[in-house]
Formats: C-alpha cells, structure tokens, sequence
C-alpha cells in the first residue's frame, strides 16, 4: 500500500507538474504573442505618423523653392526676401528649427536665420550624397550637430534642378528630433518601452526616450537589419536593445514615403510577460501547495489506512478532489445542493482566486453575492433566479467580485444543472469559476487602441473616409473631409464615391471598383468634386480592412492642386528659360557664321598673295627668258643676213636658245601645276572611274611620280601591304591621294642632312582595308596638327607649300572614297596618317562612265 501510495504522489506531482510546465509555455508564448500583435499596432501608427510629417517637411520644401523661383523670375530675390519666405515657411511648423538654400558649390546662399551667410557646408554628408548621387531627390540625412546652438537637428534635403537636370540648389530644413520625443511618448508603449528611427544602413535617426549620445551612431549589424536588408518591410523580432541593452520585443516597419528609414516600436519584455509571471508564480506555489499537500496526504493516508476504512474512502476522496483541482490549476469547482442554502462545496480554488483561505465553513450563496460589484449585482441575482425558476436560460455570467484586498476582479462563472424536480427546478448544479481579470484588462486595451485609432482618424489633417468596397457607399468620413470637401457628415453618409467624381470619370472607376485590390493600394491622382461644384485633383492611397464585418478600404485623400498648379507655372517659366536659351544659341550661331566667313575671307587672301608669289616667279622667269631669247634672236639674224657671224656664235647661240628652251618649259610646267591643284580643290579628279583593283600595284605605280623615293637617294621607304587585297572602288583618287601624302613627308619631314624612313602599311579589316602612312622624321607641334587638314593652311607659304595637299587628301577619302582618315604626330617622333576605306567605294562620280 504504502509503494502505492508513493507511486501515485509522484505520478500526481510529475504529471501536474509536466501539464503546468506545458501550459504556462503556452500561456508564455500567447502572451509574447500578445505584444507582439500590440507592438506591431505600435509601429504601423507611429510609422503613419512620421511618414506624414516627412510627407509635410517635403511640401514645405517645395512651396519654399517654388516661392524662392517665383522671386528670383521676378527679380526680387534677394537676402531678405529669402529670409522672409523662409521663415513663413517654418512659421506654423514648430518642428522645423531653420531653413536655408546651398548654391552648388555647398555654401549657404539664404538662411531663415541671420549671420551663416556664405558658411561652406560642402563637406556634410547630406550635400555628399548628392554629388556622389546626382539623380537623389527627397532625402533625410543622419543626424548632425547645430554649429550655432550645439542641439541634434536632423537635415532634410530637396533639389533644385536646371533644365538640364544638373542641381542648381539645394533646399534644407533642419528638423529637431524632440519633436518626434513628445509626439511618439503619446503613444504609451509602457514602461522602458522605445520608439527609434532608423536609416537602412543602420545608422540611429532619433530615438525615445531622446539619447544624445546614441544619435547618428550606426547599428548596421543588428539582425533587424538583415531582415530588412533581405526585403522584408515590416516584421517583428525578440532581442536586447543594441541601444541600452534592455530586452524588448520590437516591431519595425518601412516609411512609406521613404523607404529608406524606418521606425522601430519596442515594448519591455518584462512588461510584456509581467502578467504571466505574476501567474506562473501563483500556478508554481499553488502546484507546489497541491504537491506537499499529496505527500502529506499520502503519509497520514499510509499511518490511518489501518486505522479506519471510513478514514480511507474520505482520503481518497479527498485525493481525488485534489486531483480535480490540480488538473483545473486556476479553476474553481463548485457543487450547489440548490435545496438548502448551505450545502454547497467549492475547490480551495475557488477561495484562493478571490484572496480567502480555503475554508471549511462555506458560508452562504448570499454572502457571495453581496461581494459582486453593484452595477453588475443585479444582472446577476436575476440570471440566478430565472435559472432556479427551471428556466430554459444557461447558467453563465460575468461580473466584477470583491477580492479579499478590496480591489474587483472579473470573474466568469458557468454552471449546468445535474438534476432536477418533480416541477422540472433545479436540486443539484455543478460548475466552475474562472479568474478573467487580465482577458477584461486586455478587452479594455483594445477598446482603448480602438478609440486611440478612431481619434487619429478624425484628427488627421488630411482628408479621410471608409467605404463599403461592394456598394461604394461611405461609412466613416473626418472631419478634415468635411472641411475640405463642403459636405456636412450626415450628405457623406448619403452618398457613394462615385458621386464625388466627374461623370465622365464615373464608368473607370466602376471598372476598378469591380476589381477589388487586397492591401495598401496607391490609386495615383484623380479629380473630385466639392460641393460647390469646384474640381481639385487629389492623390488618392487606401488599404482595405474589415469595417463592421463588410469588406471596406479606408482612404487618405491629399490635395496636390495647387502642388500641380505650382510644377505648371515652373514648367512654363522652364519653357520661357528654353526659349531664351535658343533665341542666344541662334544669334550665337549667327556669329559664328560671321567669324568663319571672316576667318574663310583671311585665309582666302593669304593664299591668293601666297599663290601670286608662286605663280609671280615661274611667270616672271618665263618673261626674263623671252625677252632674252628675243634680243639674241635679233642679234643673231642680223649677223646671218649681213653673212658675218662666225661658226662659233652660232653654236653658242645654238646652246642659249636650248637652255632657255628647257627654263621656259619647267616654269611653265610649275606654274600649271599649282593651276591644276587649284582645279583638283574645286572638282576633284577628272573622268574619275570606279573599277577593280590591287591595292600593292597602286602603291608601286603611285612611288613613281616620286623620283626622291627611288633607290639610291637619301630617303627609303618599306611596303607592307599584303598582295591579296583588292578593293573595288577610285584608283586615280586614291594614288593622288598616295602621292600628296608621301610628298608631303618628303617636304616637310625631312631635312636636307637627315635621311629617313617612310612606311606605307595596310591590312584588312572586315569590309574595311586599314591604309597608313608612317615617317620617323620631324613631327608637327599640336597648333599645326590641329589644323592639317584645313583648307589654304600651309608652313611653308612661298616656299614650295600652296597649303591645298592635305586638304585634297582629306576631301578625296572621306568624299569619293567615302573613307576616314585622321593624323598623329608630336615633335620628334614623326607623323602616322591613317585611312579607313571600304573595300566598295562610294557612289559613282557624275560625268564618268
């Protein structure tokens, strides 16, 4: 008996024990489940918040710089005027702490404040990002240290953009954090409770309860980084506050207008789990009570059991209604004979739930009932009475119970009855009583949220409205909607969406409408009508959500009229700022025209007077040889006719009428052939002619026309051009072009003591045939480089040089060759020509056959 005994206590203690321990880790997990749910609330309404007061610094940002490039058009910006529009600015945002303007190169232009003008600010990190992000709009950046008043302010940054898109200025209003102080303390997350805001590199925006010493710190390797890193906008998470190393649970959640910032709720773990502490403390002791008392039991069960057979049966009884309340923890049991008024029997339970030792002498039902709290006593005494009258009504209700230390606790009580009467009444009623204080206090909480919520509804700024997602009918509407829109609360409750919307916009949005969208949902911008028939365009944002059990989507409307008016009127005085911009360009191209006209007229008489010199000298040699010849031809036929000129005057005369033969005919070749290179500039080659071709024999039959290039003389040059390439296209253009270039190396490269070398070098490459001309002589200074190929420009005017060889090369492969060609020297290292031509020429020349 006695191993039995022994046997039973301990499956009695371990299996309580084990279904204890299970429950309060249920218990544990639903309250951490609890906060978390509570702290995800949390983050969504202070993330609604802060988004809307980032939404707000970003609009008086652009009224600011719309207001600033009105002034500056009409020509009134100025120190002062700046000032003063900045300030009006900050006048009804208390927030704000200054407003100021950078030029582009990071100094302050205007400031809202005095004595900061022309400070240079360059190298803060929010004007960084925009010079290492050009395109970044709207931007927070990491807290920074007031220069002027020592205090945290938080930098938020807006461009202001040429017509080009480079930023002209950048906009700035300096925020102080303990604004976001006072407004998230109102949001009560409790004791050692947080609220911070974070950038996504980590880095601490602002934090509450305020901390100096954390501001601007980064956290980047905190895992709720990671999380959002991976993706994931909001979420929730357990863990010690990188911050002060409290354990809190928190939950985080993305701006919606800058997701690049996030706000993060965090309530005290220990807040959180203090209820089910208090719990599992008075589960633990009530359990370890039941345990003593089952061992007590057992050793006084074991001494009596010989005893008394009637001391038995009442031990196992008793061990079986301790097995009862054991199993039942915080339950009391209760069994009411409902004849007698005294005869009832209850769990210690159900005396020690409401602070009273388990007693012996019960009482009476109507001292239990003078206990309930008197609002909700009769409730009570009228459900007990219709359920003794054999009323069809369950036993149950909820009330408030006087607890032992004069405080209330609910209670929920629940009974059935077990038997009754001849007149169907009820004798005997069994049932339990359940301590639903903390469940009440929860239910309070929410009605509290709830209330909370309702109230930033209706005294948010911005217009708001619930509808019915099926009929479009409106259920809830702001105040600030009243105001805006002209209808009064009760003409909105009449009405369906549609009716705010222009007739012909009705039919689009009762297709959408028939598409129901889950979740936040941008909708863009749309017009609505107020009710004195004025249209404004809105920007319309909604969520869905259950309202009253119907399917609904709660609205935010933001007016942007006067936002679009104001990017109009920018994007007309941008058109007005183009127009001046082409009308300066045209007058600028016009004289640019004059200039090269001018420049065209200066090189034109440079070579006329270099061209009458060249032409001058052959000419005027031909002249002084004529006249010459014709004096000795006159002495010579005197001689002849009077038959005395000797033998010998004759040959000599013979010999200078040779001589002067061959002088006349080379300064008459010389002077055609600068007229036939004035000809080659103006038409090209004559009789020009496509036809199939070596490039190796053009290169060949072109170094004749070059006797300085024969063996033998002071100059060599080497032939790299394979066989095999042929082209289809202008012979004679290209030996002329050949010729003019190796000339040109020969006249201008080489001096007359210095041999060199002169490589012509081809190769194919795709349908194109890649041809250069390489010397190692002089080179040329980049001035003359720049202007090789110009027309009439030569070094060596009067010397040789008319300055149209390489303006002819140039002509000939980028026009008849339809080719390109391009030239790189420096002094000392030589000249490289290099011509691409296709291996088909361009189009057949008109004239030729």
């Amino acid at each position: 008996m006695r191993r039995t005994l022994i046997l039973f206590a301990a499956a009695v203690v371990l299996v309580s024990g084990a279904l204890l321990a299970s429950s309060l880790a249920y218990l544990r997990g639903q309250a951490i489940a609890s906060g978390e749910r509570l702290t995800a609330s949390f983050a969504q309404v202070i993330e609604e918040q802060t988004s809307r007061t980032v939404q707000t610094v970003d609009q008086q940002l652009q009224l600011a710089a719309n207001r600033l490039t009105q002034l500056e058009a009409a020509g009134g910006l100025n120190e002062a005027s700046a000032r003063t529009v900045l300030r009006e600015q900050l006048k009804d945002l208390p927030f704000l702490r200054a407003m100021w303007v950078l030029d582009a190169q990071g100094r302050i232009a205007f400031d809202s404040d005095t004595g900061n003008i022309g400070v240079d600010l360059s190298q803060r990190a929010y004007v960084q990002a925009y010079r290492t992000r050009p395109d970044t709009g709207f931007q927070l950046g990491a807290p920074i240290l007031s220069r002027s008043t020592g205090t945290w302010l938080i930098p938020a940054t807006r461009p202001l953009r040429r017509s080009d898109g480079s930023i002209e200025r950048l906009i700035v209003a300096a925020i102080e954090p303990p604004y976001f102080d006072s407004l998230w303390r109102g949001l009560e997350v409790g004791d050692g409770g947080s609220v911070t805001l974070f950038r996504k590199d980590g880095t601490l925006m602002m934090r509450s309860p305020f901390d100096p010493a954390s501001m601007g710190k980064t956290f980047g390797d905190a895992p709720m980084f990671r999380l959002w890193m991976k993706g994931a906008s909001n979420g929730s998470l357990q863990q010690a506050s990188v911050v002060d190393g409290r354990p809190r649970l928190y939950a985080y959640r993305a701006l919606s207008v800058q997701p690049e910032l996030a706000v993060v709720a965090g309530q005290s773990l220990d807040l959180v789990l203090a209820p089910w502490r208090w719990l599992a403390t008075v589960a633990i002791a009530a359990w370890a009570a039941a345990c003593v008392a089952v061992i007590v039991m057992g050793v006084f069960l074991d001494r009596a059991w010989a005893a008394s057979r009637r001391a038995e049966r009442e031990a196992s009884e008793t061990a079986l209604r301790l097995s009862l309340a054991t199993d039942a923890a915080t339950i009391g049991v209760w069994d009411w004979d409902t004849r007698q008024a005294t005869q009832w029997y209850a769990t210690p339970t159900y005396f020690t739930m409401m602070g009273d030792p388990p007693l012996t002498d019960f009482g009476t039902r109507n001292e239990w009932l003078e206990r309930l709290h008197p609002q909700d006593k009769q409730a009570v005494v009228e459900r007990i009475a219709a359920v003794l009258a054999g009323s069809d009504v369950p036993y149950h209700y909820e009330a408030r119970l006087r607890h032992a230390d004069g405080s209330y606790r609910w209670v929920s009580v629940t009974g059935q009855v077990l038997d009754r009467d001849e007149q169907g009444k009820p004798t005997r009623m069994m049932g339990v009583r359940i301590d639903i204080t903390e469940r009440k206090q929860t239910e309070d909480a929410l009605r509290v949220s709830e209330a909370r919520y309702r109230e930033l509804f209706y005294s948010n700024p911005q217009p708001m409205w619930v509808f019915d997602d099926e009929t479009l009918a409106f259920l809830a509407v702001n105040t600030a909607a009243v105001v805006h829109y002209g209808y009064s609360e009760a003409e909105f409750l009449a009405m369906t969406i549609a009716d705010m919307r222009p007739s012909e916009d009705r039919a689009a949005l009762l297709k959408r409408a028939a598409r129901p969208v889950e979740g936040l949902h941008s909708a863009g911008l749309h017009t609505h009508l107020r009710r004195d028939g004025s249209r404004i365009l809105v920007e319309i944002t909604s969520h869905s959500l259950d309202f009253g059990g119907r399917p609904a989507r709660l609205v935010l409307s933001r007016d942007v009229t006067e936002m679009k008016r104001a990017q109009q009127a920018l994007e007309d005085l941008n058109h007005q700022l183009e127009a001046r911009v082409e009308a300066r360009s045209r007058e600028l191209e016009r004289t640019m025209a004059q200039l090269l006209h001018a420049e065209k007229l200066a090189a034109l008489g440079s070579l006329v007077t270099g061209m009458a010199h060249e032409l001058n000298t052959p000419i005027g040699n031909v002249l002084v040889v004529a006249s010459t010849l014709r004096a000795d031809v006159t002495h010579c036929g005197e001689r002849l006719l009077a038959g005395t000129a000797r033998r010998s005057e004759v040959a000599a005369w013979t010999t200078r009428l040779g001589e002067a033969s061959e002088l006349i005919e080379r300064e008459a070749a010389r002077a055609a052939k600068l007229i036939a290179d004035f000809k080659l500039v103006a038409a090209g080659p004559e009789n020009a002619k496509r036809q199939d071709f070596a490039l190796l024999g053009l290169v060949e039959r072109a170094l004749q026309h070059l006797p300085a290039l024969d063996a033998g003389g002071p100059h060599r040059v080497q032939i790299e051009v394979p066989s095999n390439i042929r082209l289809d296209s202008f012979p004679d253009a290209l030996e002329q072009v050949l010729v003019n270039l190796l000339g040109n190396a020969l006249l201008h490269a080489f001096s007359a003591t210095r041999p060199g070398t002169v490589r012509v070098v081809a190769e194919q490459d795709g349908d194109q045939v890649v041809l250069r001309i390489e010397d190692d002589g002089c080179g040329m200074a980049e001035d003359v480089l720049r202007h090789v190929f110009d027309p009439f420009y030569t070094t060596r005017l009067g010397q040789g040089g008319s300055g149209l060889g390489l303006y002819i090369v140039y002509n000939l492969v980028t026009g008849l060759l339809g080719g390109s060609i391009k030239a790189e020297s420096s002094p000392g290292h030589g000249t490289h020509f290099e011509m691409r031509l296709p291996r088909t020429g361009g189009p057949q020349p008109v004239g030729s056959d």
